[in-house]
Protein backbone atom coordinates (compact mmCIF):
# COMPACT_ATOMS: atom_id res chain seq x y z
CA UNK A 1 0.00 0.00 0.00
CA UNK A 2 2.76 2.47 0.93
CA UNK A 3 4.65 1.63 -2.27
CA UNK A 4 1.49 2.28 -4.32
CA UNK A 5 0.99 5.71 -2.68
CA UNK A 6 4.66 6.58 -3.26
CA UNK A 7 4.40 5.66 -6.97
CA UNK A 8 1.21 7.70 -7.30
CA UNK A 9 2.95 10.73 -5.78
CA UNK A 10 5.96 10.28 -8.10
CA UNK A 11 3.58 10.14 -11.06
CA UNK A 12 1.85 13.37 -9.93
CA UNK A 13 5.21 15.06 -9.42
CA UNK A 14 6.24 14.15 -12.99
CA UNK A 15 2.96 15.50 -14.39
CA UNK A 16 2.70 18.69 -12.38
CA UNK A 17 6.18 19.34 -11.04
CA UNK A 18 7.02 19.01 -7.38
CA UNK A 19 6.08 22.59 -6.43
CA UNK A 20 4.38 23.66 -9.63
CA UNK A 21 0.71 23.61 -8.63
CA UNK A 22 -1.53 26.02 -6.76
CA UNK A 23 -1.95 25.23 -3.08
CA UNK A 24 -5.05 23.11 -2.53
CA UNK A 25 -5.67 22.36 -6.21
CA UNK A 26 -5.01 19.24 -8.23
CA UNK A 27 -5.02 20.03 -11.93
CA UNK A 28 -6.26 17.21 -14.14
CA UNK A 29 -3.85 16.85 -17.09
CA UNK A 30 -6.83 16.13 -19.37
CA UNK A 31 -8.26 19.61 -18.74
CA UNK A 32 -7.62 22.44 -21.12
CA UNK A 33 -8.91 25.97 -21.58
CA UNK A 34 -9.95 28.01 -24.57
CA UNK A 35 -10.46 31.75 -24.84
CA UNK A 36 -13.08 32.51 -27.48
CA UNK A 37 -14.25 35.83 -28.90
CA UNK A 38 -17.44 35.77 -30.96
CA UNK A 39 -17.93 38.49 -33.58
CA UNK A 40 -21.14 39.40 -35.38
CA UNK A 41 -24.60 40.18 -34.06
CA UNK A 42 -23.94 38.50 -30.72
CA UNK A 43 -25.21 41.10 -28.25
CA UNK A 44 -28.89 41.77 -27.67
CA UNK A 45 -29.92 38.31 -28.97
CA UNK A 46 -29.72 36.26 -25.75
CA UNK A 47 -26.25 34.98 -26.60
CA UNK A 48 -24.88 34.91 -23.04
CA UNK A 49 -27.94 33.25 -21.52
CA UNK A 50 -28.20 30.66 -24.28
CA UNK A 51 -24.45 29.98 -24.07
CA UNK A 52 -24.83 29.47 -20.32
CA UNK A 53 -27.71 27.03 -20.89
CA UNK A 54 -25.74 25.12 -23.54
CA UNK A 55 -22.58 25.03 -21.39
CA UNK A 56 -24.64 23.62 -18.51
CA UNK A 57 -25.06 20.46 -20.60
CA UNK A 58 -21.31 19.91 -20.51
CA UNK A 59 -18.74 19.58 -17.76
CA UNK A 60 -17.24 23.03 -18.19
CA UNK A 61 -16.06 25.90 -16.05
CA UNK A 62 -15.45 29.49 -17.07
CA UNK A 63 -17.57 32.44 -18.10
CA UNK A 64 -19.25 34.30 -20.92
CA UNK A 65 -19.53 38.11 -21.05
CA UNK A 66 -20.23 41.04 -23.33
CA UNK A 67 -17.31 43.26 -24.31
CA UNK A 68 -17.56 47.00 -25.04
CA UNK A 69 -16.69 46.46 -28.74
CA UNK A 70 -19.98 44.48 -29.22
CA UNK A 71 -18.26 41.08 -29.21
CA UNK A 72 -18.81 38.31 -26.68
CA UNK A 73 -15.91 36.74 -24.80
CA UNK A 74 -15.95 33.21 -23.44
CA UNK A 75 -13.55 31.22 -21.31
CA UNK A 76 -14.36 27.53 -21.52
CA UNK A 77 -12.45 24.98 -19.47
CA UNK A 78 -12.82 21.21 -19.54
CA UNK A 79 -11.77 18.41 -21.82
CA UNK A 80 -11.13 19.31 -25.44
CA UNK A 81 -14.11 17.19 -26.46
CA UNK A 82 -16.51 18.92 -24.05
CA UNK A 83 -15.34 22.39 -25.11
CA UNK A 84 -15.51 21.61 -28.83
CA UNK A 85 -18.98 20.07 -28.54
CA UNK A 86 -20.25 23.07 -26.58
CA UNK A 87 -18.83 25.51 -29.14
CA UNK A 88 -20.36 23.49 -31.97
CA UNK A 89 -23.78 23.68 -30.30
CA UNK A 90 -23.46 27.43 -29.75
CA UNK A 91 -22.45 27.99 -33.37
CA UNK A 92 -25.32 25.82 -34.63
CA UNK A 93 -27.86 27.65 -32.46
CA UNK A 94 -26.69 31.13 -33.44
CA UNK A 95 -25.89 30.24 -37.06
CA UNK A 96 -26.34 33.52 -38.91
CA UNK A 97 -25.51 35.73 -35.92
CA UNK A 98 -21.85 34.65 -35.60
CA UNK A 99 -19.66 36.10 -38.33
CA UNK A 100 -16.31 35.04 -36.85
CA UNK A 101 -15.06 33.11 -33.86
CA UNK A 102 -11.46 33.59 -32.68
CA UNK A 103 -10.28 30.75 -30.46
CA UNK A 104 -7.02 30.54 -28.56
CA UNK A 105 -5.89 27.72 -26.29
CA UNK A 106 -4.70 29.06 -22.94
CA UNK A 107 -3.50 27.50 -19.66
CA UNK A 108 -6.16 25.87 -17.50
CA UNK A 109 -6.99 27.92 -14.39
CA UNK A 110 -8.41 25.90 -11.47
CA UNK A 111 -9.88 29.01 -9.79
CA UNK A 112 -13.00 28.68 -11.97
CA UNK A 113 -15.32 26.13 -10.39
CA UNK A 114 -18.48 26.67 -12.44
CA UNK A 115 -19.65 28.26 -15.67
CA UNK A 116 -21.37 31.61 -15.32
CA UNK A 117 -22.27 34.89 -16.94
CA UNK A 118 -19.74 37.55 -16.00
CA UNK A 119 -20.31 41.29 -16.05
Amino acid sequence: MILHVKRLQEHKDRLFGVNNKPEGFLVDPMMTAKHIVFHGRVQGVGFRYTSLRIAAGYELTGFVRNLPDRTVEMLAQGTTREIDNCLRDIQEYFGGHIKDCVTKEIPYNPRYTDFRISY
